[in-house]
């Protein structure tokens, strides 16, 4: 059951953690709960994780679900809220938080400026 560590590329980490992470993105993940999917300890996943990829798989599931939570505000019949709880979040506050650390602006904002760059 050594997924990652068999084929010993670094790339392979990426992709195997970087694609549960999408199949999983409105479930409540961490690390620990990706590294008992694959079978190892919270810390040495991480490990792995962090050095063939240079980052940590927290910033990654943040990336993942911000980048997500892009697409589906770029449909305006999603509502915020909706797009929160699709990704995970059960705190629709803590949502607006990191998207703005993350973007610099609230998903509101990010999605009027959207559209209006779209007519």
């Amino acid at each position: 059951r050594d997924v990652l560590g068999s084929r010993g590329l670094g790339d392979v980490y990426k992709r195997q953690v970087n694609g549960y992470i999408a199949e999983n993105i409105g479930k409540k993940l961490s690390v620990k709960t990706i590294a008992e999917h694959f079978g190892y300890s919270p810390n040495y996943l991480g490990h792995l994780y962090h050095k063939h990829t240079g980052c940590f798989i927290g910033d990654q599931i943040i990336k993942i679900k911000m980048e997500r939570a892009v697409e589906l505000l770029r449909i305006p019949q999603n509502q915020i809220s909706s797009i929160a709880e699709r990704l995970g979040y059960g705190d629709y506050a803590y949502f607006i938080k990191q998207f703005k650390e993350y973007y610099g602006e609230t998903p509101k904002a990010f999605r009027d400026s959207s559209l209006r760059r779209k007519k």
